[in-house]
This record gives structure tokens, C-alpha cells and sequence, in this order.
């Protein structure tokens, strides 16, 4: 039997279709439009035998399921928009009803989804615990608003706008999102504009099923729940719901009892394995710190008392070098540490500077963000082993009018008069302007203060910014005190996916692995310029007759996806470090250092007093030569977790843990005669 479609026929569907279908009807052209230009149902496949030469095979296919996919999903959005609500009352109210309780597992759905999660695996108690969530944020604004829209249409939307956020973090800098990153959003938006946006396949069919979710509720009544006896009820339950879910989530052991764990250093996996709410939620327990056991004064007492503080008076500042600190945006020796096939080296002076010279592989916590949290390290010896993972103390400690423990005050006691911050970049992010007040800065020069900086990309060169080092240098070489200068710079920082026409790949990458990778290529040129601007700095302190001391370092790797070898510990985690002077020291290697030693170990080394908490550090150093929150490597070259309690090394850890909270947390007992020089 043939279905006979007439042009009348056709005529009255179109007459019959309103405004609000049309619109409809151009939503899904667009996003169909949106996958065909991005080619969205394609997948990409790479073939690598690593034993072989010129063995990468990538070939692009069609995805069949995805278009399988996206025809039922037209289909649906389509039967959405052409849908007429001839309910009887009755079952528009049951239909109403059916959706208020299904909106939690419908906004699960969406969200898990989106991020393409472990859904079907999910454990139980996770599931269980995601619907309490979200159904609590359904009851939420069915309380306070008392209509069905809004009950079940904002909970959804800001889901999803956070899952599609936390996508975007995850993208850009590798790890995806804990309660303690929304401390740094003023940060986020600063470089937000360098990231690249693309929707994924499945965000593009989440959108489309989210807007079909909005049709149906839309073409339902806006009913009220509650008359005002019970929406008074409703409201007054809210507080004990919330308490109840912090309880359950937050601070009971429901998660770890059931063999669940928020993962800290890659949240991602979490987000996969429990849910985007319950991880989220659930993060809310690293937001506090814990005093640590057997934290007493008899304890402290007995620690701080086996090293005591020299004399700031002990240091003549006369003959003491100008000190400048250089911690370098995402400086990696790539090419060496990958073993990359480059046409040249981008690093040809760095490499070659050996005279008068202290250099090795340093060991950070952060891996393609965090750069605070590296200077942090660096300048006051504190670990972020102890702290939770996403904190950047920068954000959640320092306070302007709150003086903190620092290189920058116990050089300032030696006779350091002038102590400067330069960063080539917006001075608010990581609540800098406050913490480097805590931290005793003098001074805090950012971009604003650069005249006619040269910029590659959009961010100032590494020239530009040591051009800055040697203004500030000749305008201070002429006073009595020496200076003391630390620096951040911004030209090597994410993203790497864009080609800039102020910035030419002069050197290639020739593995076939990433020869046709952007990231990779822009980045190894990025180094070539550093080294560049690294030779010239040193090349004007060579000729300069006082005594300088550059300390130079990178804060962490780029989030680039290389080949990394499993048995080398913590590869992801590794940068460079040099130390160079204009006068004769002993030339060393140090195979394995963190930056919360690095500081005491340049005081020692520039012929500084050293603070009892700085040889503490220099001692463990000795035993523990890297420390960082994603796992430590002592002295036997094994590497730990932090919280192996089997470990040979973890009294000691203790000991510096109960240390650096007495320095950071307990201010009302800080033993300030151990954290400081004498008579500072």
C-alpha cells in the first residue's frame, strides 16, 4: 500500500507549523550543520608499532554508530517539536508529576554522558548516591519556587553548564574540576580566551536532548506543588536536607567504605567512575585540613629544638650576590626528556652553560596548571604533599595582612632591602597582589608595567620579560643592597593548538608520531625562544662586576600528550633547573630535587642564614630528595604515596607535616624563632 503525500497536504503542514516550531526546526539545522563543518561523525584512528620505523597509520573513518545515534536523536527532536498537548488534565498532571521525580536521573544521564563516563558500570551506592544530589536540587527550587518549570529546568541547565565547564577545564589543563578550583576563577578567566571551545559529539547530542527536555516541559502547565502551609514546610525541610546530604556525602566514610575514592591528582577518573555531582560534592572534605596526629607542643617542642636559626645579623649584605629568581612558564627540556626528533636543539645554550653551574631535574606537583602552587613551594619550603589536591594556598591561605614565612622576608633580614616580583601577566590572578604582600614583596611589577613588551602568540616573550630583569637591575646596581628579584613569566603558556602569524615554526618535529601535531611543534619552538632570551640575560650578567646568582626553573610540563615511559617515576612531573653565577662556586648535578627544598638550598648556597625550618628541610632533603603531592622518592629511589603508612620514610614525613601545619594553620602557636632568623 502506497502513502500518497499531496502538495496541498504539504501546504497545510507548513501553515500549521507555528514560530516556536520553526525555531525548533532551525535548532536542529544548525546543529546539524555545527557536526557536518566540525565532521563530528568522524573518528580517528592512529596505528603505532613503536618498533619499527615510519609505522604511524592514521586513517579517518565514518562512525557509523554515531549517525545511528544522531537519526534517533533528530527523530526524537523532531517528535518534540511537532508534539501537541491534548492531555486530559488528569494525565498532564501525572505526566508533570513523572517528570519532577524522573529529573535527577534525567540530569544524571545528560551529564554522564556529555563526559562520556563509566555509566553502565557505575557502582550502586555511587548511582544512589548522584540521585540524592540532584534530587535534592530538584526539591530545592520546587520549594523556593513552587512551580514545575523552574523545579525541574534550572537544576538541569546548571548541571549542565558546570559539565561542559569541567569539560573545557579538563581539556585545557588536564585535570578536571574540585570544589577548591572555584577559588581560582578570576585566574580561569584571565587565559580563558587563548583556549579552543569546540563542542564534542556527545556535548552536541546532550545540547539537542537538553533543549528537547525544555520543549516538553514548556508545552506542560507551570503548576504549583504546594498550597502555603506546605510550601512553608518545603522550605523549612531545605536546611535539614542540606545537613543531611553533607552528612552522608561529605562527612561520612559511605565512599571509601564501599571502595570508592575522590581521586585528587586526576579527578577525572573520578568523574568517570562515580559522577560528576557525587565527585564535585564529595571534594567538599579536602576543603579543610586536618590537624595532624600527634600534633601537640611537646611534640613541636621536641622537633624545633634540634635546629636552630642563625643570625640575620651573621650575613653582610655587602658581599652578598643580587639574587634573581626565574621561574619559567611550562619550561620542559621536551625534546631531551621524549627523546623527540627534532632538526635541531631547542635548548643549545641552555645545554651548553656548565661553568659556575648547579643544575638537575626538579620534581613539582602540578602538571600543566598550578604554576602558584610551585612558587609557593619554592618560596616558603612548604609541601603541597600535605595539603589537598586542587588548593593552591595563593587562594585559600594568604591573606594581605597576614605576614607568611618566606625566602622574600629572611633575605629581606639579611640586609636585602629591595625585594621584587615581576610577572608578565595580570597582576589578580592567583590572588597574587595579596599573597606576595604576605610574603614580603616590596614591590610588584605585572604586564601593565611592560613599555611595548614583544609579544609571540598572546602572551609576552621571555625577552621582553628578562629585558625587564636588566631595567630593574640597572636602576637598583648603583644602591648599597643587593636585590633580590623573582620573576613568572607567561610566553610558553597553554594552549599550543593555534598558529599565530607573530610566531614561526622554525624548527620541526620529525617523529612521525607528531610531526602533524600543532601542540607539540608550537611548543618546542617556545623553548627555542626561551633559550634565546635565557642566553642573552646571561650573556649581560657575564660583563656585570658585582657578584649575581640566577636561579632558573620551570613550574611544570605543558598538558601536551606525549609517549611517556611507565618505569621512569613521576615523568610527567619533571622540569629543569639551573642555578647560575658570575662568580666561581662548585659546579653539581643534582639528579632529584623539589622546589620546597630548592629555596633553602639557594640560601645555603648564595652564603645565606639559614632559618631552623630550612635546615630541617636540608636534613630531609638528604633522605627524601623529592617530595611532591602525587608521590615521593627517597633515598632508596623507590617511589611512594604519601600516605604509605609502610613506608621507611613516613615518621619523617609526619614530622614535617606537623611542621608546616604549626607554620601555615596554627598562627596563634607559630614558634616564630624556628620559622625566622634570629632578631629578624
Amino acid at each position: 500500500m502506497r502513502v500518497k503525500f499531496s502538495k496541498q497536504q504539504f501546504l497545510t503542514v507548513l501553515k500549521e507549523t507555528t514560530w516556536k516550531e520553526w525555531i525548533g526546526c532551525f535548532w536542529l539545522l544548525a546543529t546539524f550543520i555545527y557536526i557536518m563543518a566540525n565532521q563530528l561523525y568522524i573518528t580517528g584512528i592512529d596505528s603505532v608499532d613503536y618498533d619499527v620505523v615510519n609505522s604511524v597509520t592514521h586513517v579517518d573513518t565514518v562512525n557509523i554508530g554515531k549517525i545511528v545515534l544522531l537519526f534517533f536523536a533528530y527523530c526524537g527532536s523532531i517528535f518534540c517539536i511537532r508534539w501537541k498537548n491534548n492531555l486530559t488534565e488528569q494525565k498532564e498532571k501525572q505526566l508533570i508529576l513523572a517528570i519532577t521525580f524522573g529529573s535527577p536521573f534525567l540530569t544524571f544521564t545528560l551529564l554522564e554522558l556529555s563526559y562520556q563516563s563509566d555509566y553502565i558500570t557505575m557502582h550502586p551506592v555511587a548511582f544512589l548516591l548522584n540521585m540524592l544530589i540532584l534530587g535534592f536540587c530538584t526539591w530545592l527550587f520546587a520549594a523556593l519556587c513552587n512551580r514545575f518549570r523552574p523545579a525541574v529546568l534550572i537544576p538541569a541547565t546548571v548541571w549542565m553548564i558546570y559539565g561542559f565547564a569541567n569539560i573545557y577545564v579538563l581539556r585545557f589543563r588536564g585535570f578536571a574540576l574540585l570544589l577548591t578550583d572555584f577559588l581560582q576563577i578570576g585566574t580561569a578567566l584571565e587565559v580563558a580566551e587563548s583556549y579552543d571551545y569546540t563542542l564534542t559529539y556527545s556535548m552536541v547530542v546532550m545540547l539537542i536532548a537538553l533543549v528537547d527536555y525544555y520543549i516538553i516541559v514548556c508545552k506542560l502547565k507551570n503548576i504549583r506543588y504546594f498550597d502555603k502551609k506546605k510550601r512553608a514546610a518545603a522550605i523549612g525541610s531545605i536546611p535539614v536536607l542540606a545537613i543531611l546530604c553533607y552528612l552522608i556525602v561529605v562527612k561520612s566514610n559511605i565512599i571509601t567504605d564501599n571502595g570508592m575514592k575522590i581521586n585528587q591528582y586526576k579527578p577525572q577518573k573520578s568523574y568517570k567512575s562515580m559522577g560528576t555531582s557525587l565527585t564535585i560534592v564529595g571534594s567538599a572534605r579536602f576543603l579543610t585540613l586536618e590537624k595532624p596526629k600527634n600534633y601537640t607542643e611537646e611534640t613541636l617542642a621536641d622537633l624545633t629544638s634540634k635546629y636552630t636559626s642563625d643570625r640575620a645579623d651573621a650575613v653582610n649584605a655587602a658581599d652578598s650576590p643580587d639574587l634573581i629568581i626565574i621561574m619559567d612558564e611550562s619550561f620542559t627540556d621536551f625534546a631531551k626528556l621524549y627523546k623527540l626528533d627534532t632538526s635541531e636543539d631547542p635548548l643549545p645554550f641552555f645545554h651548553s652553560l656548565s661553568e659556575n653551574v648547579v643544575d638537575g631535574t626538579m620534581y613539582v606537583t602540578g602538571f600543566g596548571g598550578q604554576t602558584a602552587n610551585t612558587e609557593y613551594e619554592f618560596l616558603t619550603g612548604n609541601s603541597m604533599a600535605f595539603l589537598s589536591a586542587g588548593v593552591v594556598p595563593y587562594q585559600s591561605y594568604l591573606k594581605s595582612d597576614t605576614p607568611h614565612t618566606s625566602l622574600t622576608r629572611n633575605f629581606e633580614s639579611m640586609g636585602y632591602e629591595d625585594s621584587l616580583a615581576i610577572h608578565s601577566f595580570g597582576k589578580t590572578g592567583y590572588n597574587r597582589i595579596a599573597s606576595y604582600n604576605a610574603l614580603g614583596f616590596d614591590t610588584f611589577l605585572g604586564m601593565e608595567d611592560f613599555s611595548e613588551p614583544r609579544s609571540y602568540r598572546k602572551f609576552i616573550s621571555d625577552q621582553s620579560h628578562f629585558e625587564k630583569i636588566i631595567e630593574v637591575y640597572e636602576e637598583h646596581k648603583d644602591e648599597d643592597s643587593p636585590l633580590f628579584c623573582f620573576n613568572v613569566t607567561m610566553q610558553n603558556h597553554s594552549s599550543y593548538n593555534k598558529i599565530y602569524p607573530n610566531f614561526n615554526l622554525d624548527i620541526t618535529v620529525n617523529d612521525l608520531l607528531y610531526k602533524d601535531r600543532t601542540d607539540i611543534q608550537t611548543f618546542v619552538n617556545l623553548m627555542k625562544k626561551t633559550d634565546e632570551a635565557y642566553e642573552y640575560l646571561i650573556s649581560y650578567f657575564e660583563q656585570q662586576k658585582d657578584p649575581v646568582m640566577i636561579v632558573f626553573f620551570g613550574d611544570h610540563q605543558p598538558n601536551i600528550k606525549v609517549k611517556r615511559k611507565k618505569k621512569v617515576a613521576l615523568q610527567k612531573y619533571q622540569v629543569p633547573f639551573k642555578i647560575w653565577t658570575n662568580y666561581d662556586i662548585e659546579e653539581q648535578h643534582l639528579d632529584q630535587i623539589s622546589p620546597n627544598y630548592l629555596g633553602a638550598f639557594v640560601t645555603e648556597l648564595s652564603g645565606g642564614a639559614l632559618t631552623g625550618y630550612q635546615k630541617f628541610l636540608l636534613d630531609l632533603y638528604k633522605e627524601i630528595p623529592a617530595l611532591t603531592q602525587n608521590g615521593y622518592i627517597g633515598d632508596d629511589g623507590v617511589l611512594y604515596e604519601v600516605d604509605d603508612e609502610t613506608s621507611p620514610y613516613y615518621e619523617r614525613l609526619k614530622e614535617y607535616e606537623i611542621l608546616q601545619y604549626n607554620n601555615l594553620f596554627d598562627k596563634e602557636h607559630t614558634i616564630d624563632e624556628f620559622f625566622y632568623l634570629q632578631d629578624e
